[in-house]
């Protein structure tokens, strides 16, 4: 027998040829295409939490100028302050200063600011400013409207911001204007690093001058020249701005919102799996074609060379029996001559059908099919071979590996792609004990049987186990959920699942394991794409993040805690019905 090779010309070597330039040209095609889709998506959620932290601070600036305007009308009707105010301004000071009831009322009430003025607009008490005493503030806007009968409220520089002022008239019992109360609270520091603690979001408060008032950044306190806020676009921030202006619409200044784009190092991570999964699997197609092509061509080489004796004249030349097919039941010049042709038609139609497996084509909706399809018929080739193959053969063992790793690259892929681009949800009604019993008979075998692992399964009564969802999906779900637990668990541990109705419209599952559990700064990551903290070539970190998809496509939640003393708890929650 001939052995294999890749001479020049022969049709070995140009069926690689092509299958490389191939699977090449497929994988350059895909990795831009699916590197724009995840960076526009990212970006468009990064847009989305930018416009949702506007929308906070313009309603917290809204509720605390309700609030200072509601504390300036409360103070002016307090009869202790009326009381001393009146006797301190109209009768030359017969009572206490009223500056001992402004200082209770600022320490009661917790505000940064209370001013009081008299009615001709000089203060008689600023609570923080004592230097300020019969300052005439009858110009200010704010104190010239509440003189004039007005409860106002409206922003104004400050020595540590910008203020939120609520200013009110108060009047004597007989309806005598006899001064103003101003209340306010403070666009400072601290109200920066609470817009950070609830958003995660860097908070900076600037003039109109661009020069910085308050932030949460450290490196933004304490500048003294203007900046530039558009210059953190290019440092690695996206950057959106809440304008703000005086009782006379004047610009006074802006609160920036920056929040730190994680996209570049994403998409690397992103684009590093991409490639790695490609590369698997355009090694694996050169693997098995050139198995493939070393089984079938070799074979047809020497029915050539027999077929050539014969046309020479050796008629008594008889064609070796290598296998119980076709070629074998050859046993003169005419009969291989027809069987060469029939083998060599079996053969095209096979390097055909492999040249459209390796044809990956553009990222669309078939996507799926079109990277799943050539490492199934991979994989099939394989098996076929492997069955005509002797028990003792040592290619059985490199044949199994094989379509071990090709299976393996086929469930990364399909995990990546339905993440990228998740189906629409085919939708039934599902008994949830039922999906739950028999997604735990699928796993158990592979990870639950030699392990010491206790398996506790609480089910729902059965006439409320029903909901609609899509059973093959929400399977996969359940599945990532419980090989993750028992892989968290080393040694003996517990694993309960537990079906309950936290809400009338709505079934909760929860996976409890006693394993490893989650790290705290983990928590916020886990359903992150890419993110896994597993070694090498155990996981993709795409496992949780495809769970997340298939949950948020029902229309439902799926969160992760830690469970006191060790362990996690996965939580599941899916409506009954589906819009």
């Amino acid at each position: 027998m001939k052995s294999f090779s890749f001479a020049p010309r022969t049709m070995s070597r140009k069926i690689v040829a092509v299958i490389i330039i191939t699977t090449l040209t497929a994988t350059l095609t895909l990795i831009p295409a699916l590197f724009f889709i995840l960076r526009d998506g990212m970006r468009d959620q990064r847009q989305r939490h930018l416009a949702g932290v506007r929308h906070m601070v313009a309603q917290l600036i809204e509720e605390n100028q309700r609030t200072v305007k509601n504390y300036a009308v409360l103070f002016a009707t307090d009869r202790q302050l009326k009381d001393n105010l009146y006797y301190y301004a109209e009768l030359a000071g017969e009572r206490e200063h009223p500056a001992n009831a402004v200082h209770h009322l600022r320490e009661s009430f917790g505000l940064q600011h209370i001013e009081l003025g008299d009615r001709q607009g000089r203060v008689v008490v600023d609570a923080t400013r004592p230097a300020r005493q019969d300052e005439d503030m009858s110009a200010d806007p704010l104190v010239s409207k509440a003189m004039a009968g007005e409860v106002v409220v409206g922003i104004e520089p400050h020595q540590d911001g910008f203020l939120l002022k609520g200013v009110a008239p108060i009047y004597h019992d007989e309806g005598q204007l006899i001064g103003t109360i101003t209340t306010g609270l403070a666009l400072n520091n601290e109200f920066a690093a609470m817009i950070k603690g609830l958003s995660g979001a860097e908070i900076a408060i600037a003039d109109r001058n661009g020069r910085i008032i308050a932030a949460s950044l450290p490196a933004l306190l304490g500048k003294t020249e203007p900046v530039n806020m558009a210059g953190f676009s290019q440092g690695g921030y996206q950057v959106m701005a809440l304008p703000f202006v005086d009782i006379r619409q004047r610009p006074l200044g802006q609160v920036v919102i920056m929040i730190k784009d994680p996209l570049p190092a994403i998409l690397r991570q992103a684009t590093m799996a991409m490639i790695s999964i490609l590369l698997g699997i355009s090694f694996l197609s050169i693997m098995a074609t050139v198995f493939i092509l070393r089984r079938v061509l070799a074979p047809i080489a020497e029915l050539r060379a027999g077929a050539e004796k014969i046309g020479r004249g050796h008629f008594e030349h008889r064609l070796p029996v290598v296998d119980s097919d076709e070629l074998g039941s050859l046993a003169e010049a005419f009969n291989s001559m027809a069987a060469n042709l029939q083998h060599k038609r079996v053969v095209e139609e096979k390097l055909k059908h492999a040249e459209r497996l390796a044809s990956i084509g553009e990222f669309t909706a078939a996507t799926a099919h079109e990277l799943n399809n050539p490492i199934a018929n991979i994989i099939g080739l394989i098996k076929v071979v492997r069955k005509d193959l002797p028990v003792d053969n040592p290619l059985v063992e490199d044949l199994d590996l094989l379509v071990k790793e090709a299976s393996r690259c086929g469930a990364i892929v399909r995990d990546l792609l339905v993440y990228s681009r998740s189906s629409r949800p085919n939708l039934e009604a599902v008994d949830l004990n039922l999906l739950i019993q028999e997604t735990i008979l699928a796993v158990s075998p592979r990870y639950l049987k030699n392990k010491d692992i206790h398996l506790d399964f609480l089910p729902i009564a059965p006439d409320q186990a029903r909901l609609v969802a899509d059973p093959v999906q929400i399977g996969q779900v359940l599945s990532n959920l419980l090989i993750n637990a028992a892989q968290a668990i080393t040694g003996p541990g517990e694993i309960t699942i537990r079906v309950t109705v936290e809400r009338p419209d709505h079934l909760t599952v929860s996976i409890a394991d006693t394993g490893c559990g989650i790290l705290p700064e983990h928590l916020d990551k886990i359903f992150y794409p890419f993110f896994t903290t597993k070694k090498t070539g155990d996981g993709t970190g795409l496992g949780l993040a495809v769970c997340y998809t298939i949950i948020q496509s029902h229309n439902g939640s799926i969160e992760a805690i830690v469970r006191p003393g060790g362990g996690s708890v996965f939580t599941i929650t899916l409506p009954r019905e589906q819009p």
